[in-house]
């Protein structure tokens, strides 16, 4: 999945330093906002504060 805005290039940013994003279910909800949910269909929100500031919740 690509990025459409630069929120969403920050969020793909911080889950591919954090996750391996191949493994996840990636949604978009927003643009500063993606839901990701894994194998397991455990599902978290990413939300997009700022450059340095990605929440997950």
């Amino acid at each position: 999945m690509k990025a459409n805005t630069i929120e969403q290039f920050y969020i793909f940013k911080w889950i591919d330093e954090n996750f391996h994003r191949e493994t996840l279910e990636v949604t978009l909800i927003d643009r500063c906002n993606v839901k990701i949910k894994d194998g397991n269909g455990d599902e978290a929100t990413v939300t997009y504060v700022s450059k340095d500031n990605i929440v997950l919740h």
